[in-house]
Formats: C-alpha cells, sequence, structure tokens
C-alpha cells in the first residue's frame, strides 16, 4: 500500500464518528487482515518442498516411491501418460519428458520416456516417446530410449 492510500485509509477511519461507523471500519479492517492471512498460508503451503512432504510417508518404499515425484524445483512432477505443456512438468527422475507417446496422434503431448528411461521393444513395451512429427524421436536401444539425432533412428 503506498503513503496516500493508507493516508486517506487513516483519515477515513478517524473521521468516522459514530460507534455504528466505527464499526463498520473495524470489520472491514478484520475481514481485509484475514484475506492478507489466507493469502500467506496458501503461499507458506505451496513453499513446502515435495520432498519435505514426502518424508510423511509410513515406511522407506513409500518415500521412495513419493520422491520420485518431486522435480527439480522440489514440486510436484506429473507421472508417466499423464498430459503436459512442458518437460519440467514431467518426472525427470524417472526420465520423462513432454512429447508424444508411443502410438498416439501428433498433438497428445503427455509424459513419456526420454532420454535414459528403460524400455523394450516387445509390443507390450514399455516404449519410448515418438516424438511430435519427428522433432524429438526417441528409440529403445538395449533396453534404453537413446535420442535419435536426423536420420540416426533405425526404421
Amino acid at each position: 500500500m503506498d503513503g496516500s492510500a493508507f493516508d486517506r485509509l487513516v483519515r477515513h477511519v478517524g473521521g468516522e464518528s459514530s460507534r455504528r461507523g466505527l464499526l463498520r471500519s473495524a470489520f472491514v479492517a478484520t475481514v481485509a487482515g484475514l484475506g492478507v492471512a489466507s493469502v500467506l498460508i496458501l503461499d507458506d503451503a505451496a513453499a513446502k518442498s515435495c520432498k519435505a512432504k514426502c518424508e510423511n510417508k509410513p515406511n522407506r518404499h513409500k518415500r521412495a516411491q513419493c520422491k520420485k515425484k518431486c522435480n527439480q524445483n522440489n514440486e510436484r512432477c506429473f507421472s508417466e501418460n499423464k498430459p503436459c505443456t512442458s518437460d519440467g512438468q514431467c518426472c525427470d527422475k524417472a526420465h520423462l519428458v513432454c512429447d508424444v507417446p508411443f502410438g498416439a496422434g501428433n498433438s497428445d503431448k503427455k509424459c513419456c520416456r526420454g532420454q535414459g528411461a528403460t524400455c523394450s521393444t516387445s509390443p507390450e513395451g514399455p516404449h519410448c516417446c515418438t516424438g511430435e512429427a519427428g522433432i524429438r524421436e526417441f528409440d529403445c536401444v538395449s533396453g534404453v530410449c537413446q535420442q535419435c539425432l536426423g536420420a540416426a533412428c533405425p526404421p
């Protein structure tokens, strides 16, 4: 709040001479204070790291699984086959990227297996991302997704 707005507020509150006016001003100030407090509480909740939330899991295995769903910014990340708009939303610890998964249409971007992810060439999968119109394509080489560079992808 700038100085002039604060001065106007003080004059307004100070200018109220009736009890009803003072009560109204106190009520407005209380409501405004609660609004600010709720925003601050939401900021604190958002600032709590993903890894810190995982520490509340009952056993070591569940804690480890939970931490895999935290990205580099300590925010919750998306698991495989979840719709996305950028790589940062996908779990990088699982080597997931935001691109077109195997068997999907060109506009169906989801978190899928990228460089370094485990994969299989069997029909059941798991498969690597095929990429959007071949822009960024991954191929399964010896059980690991490798990015194809230009004509380097096998047919």
